[in-house]
């Protein structure tokens, strides 16, 4: 009998509302193992870092090294303090945790330049330091130095948690962008299909704290959104907007859709005779309608093809209901329903990302960022014990059943 492993998953999301930490068990081996989300905690920034988070990572603009280091170092304060939460929460010891997988926000994201660039923050070193665990961190890094995207970093992860050999599933991620990771029935992981269909969240955020004077962070549930209208005159000129006619494998540059775009899009909206609740309604219907366009770029039949949906999204009831409008036929669900919380599906995915390292397992892939069998992460060692733990156990994964069905790098 396989003994089990437990792993912890952080995510500081790119709403800079707080940081995800899961308690993660898996038996088994690779792409062979079975996953299970045992506890799920959210902890909420300090103030200090939800006024710093857009300060320094606002749409487009340019922040100061020293914001962009103090954030770094204030993000992954926050995650290390997650992890005795969460083991006291769920009562389990320290010792019986292998190691951490960590996922932070993207500080910038130019994956299309002639020089591709991207950067995470969230200091693992501190994770490290704080907790004595080993953290595997930056996935998105190797990915992008191998000709991939670098996002969506977690789609092989998602495979391990969410296939099923008969019914095909789309996961909608609903963050700061908005991503798909599509399964197919009885799916192997060279047949998983996923990019980043186009902008989220963080549009409709800075465009409310924009117009609040910082008073309102978010719309929060879609409130002033749903007391709108939509401009139809803009809505056709935003989705013919060049990066939703991309083919994928494609990631959003952090430089679309930024403040020249919002602003330029404000004034549209004001020549337009609209209301900030007719600027907000027409963004959402625009974010929802970039998830139903990019539904031409998966090879399958759209029907009987159900629809998990996960993020700080979900908590807004107009996307639901314009997801439902455009999706005609498709059956929507809260991603909770396969047991694992809507907010936490990233800081999972980190989890089970560490999990594939640890195995030898490549987690990058043609179908979802381009890149081909590359091992992911950047490994910063826990205190001797438990790194001493994780090197035997990576030491004796060099068995040929687990060779990946890419090539190795």
């Amino acid at each position: 009998m396989t003994i089990p492993r437990w792993f912890i998953g952080l995510a500081s999301g790119s709403g800079g509302e707080g940081a995800d930490a899961v308690l993660v068990e898996s038996i088994g081996i690779g792409t062979q193992q079975s996953v299970r989300v045992l506890h799920h905690l959210r902890r909420n920034h300090p103030r200090e870092t939800q006024d710093l988070f857009p300060r320094t990572l606002s749409m487009g603009g340019a922040a100061s090294v020293g914001d962009l280091a103090m954030l770094h170092r204030q993000l992954g304060e926050n995650a290390a303090a997650c992890v005795p939460e969460l083991l006291s929460s769920a009562r389990v010891d320290l010792n019986r945790i292998l190691a951490i997988g960590h996922i932070g926000p993207l500080a910038w994201h130019e994956p299309a330049d002639r020089v591709p660039v991207s950067l995470e923050i969230g200091s693992t070193s501190l994770i490290a330091e704080r907790t004595g665990l080993t953290v595997f961190g930056e996935f998105r890094e190797r990915d992008l130095a191998a000709g991939g995207q670098g996002m969506p970093i977690t789609a092989l992860a998602d495979w391990v948690q969410f296939r099923h050999p008969e019914k095909p599933r789309l996961l909608v991620h609903l963050g700061g962008t908005t991503s798909i990771v599509y399964l197919p029935n009885n799916a192997r992981p060279q047949d998983v299909v996923a990019f980043e269909v186009g902008p989220g969240t963080r549009l409709l955020d800075a465009v409310i704290r924009q117009a609040s004077g910082g008073r309102e962070r978010c719309d929060a549930g879609g409130k002033h959104a749903v007391q709108g209208h939509c401009i139809d005159s803009l809505l056709a000129e935003w989705v013919r907007y060049p990066y939703l006619q991309r083919r994928p494998p494609k990631s959003l540059p952090r430089s679309e859709f930024g403040s020249d775009w919002i602003a330029r899009a404000a004034r549209n909206v004001l020549e337009a005779k609209g209301s900030l609740e007719d600027f907000l309604c027409t963004l959402s219907h625009f974010l929802v309608r970039c998830v139903a366009s990019s539904l031409r770029w998966l090879p399958r039949d759209q029907q009987m093809l159900d629809v998990y949906l996960s993020g700080g999204g979900t908590r807004n009831g107009l996307f639901w209901r314009l997801l439902e409008q455009e999706t005609t036929g498709l059956t929507l669900h809260r991603l909770d329903d396969l047991a694992v919380p809507a907010q936490a599906r990233q800081a999972a995915g980190a989890a089970v990302l560490a999990a594939l390292t640890m195995d030898g397992i490549p987690a990058s892939s043609p179908g979802s960022t381009g890149a081909v069998g590359r091992l992911l992460g950047r490994v910063t060692p826990g205190e001797p014990r438990n790194w001493a733990r994780c090197l035997r156990w990576m030491a004796e994964q060099t068995a040929p059943e687990l060779t990946h069905p890419y090539r190795a790098a």
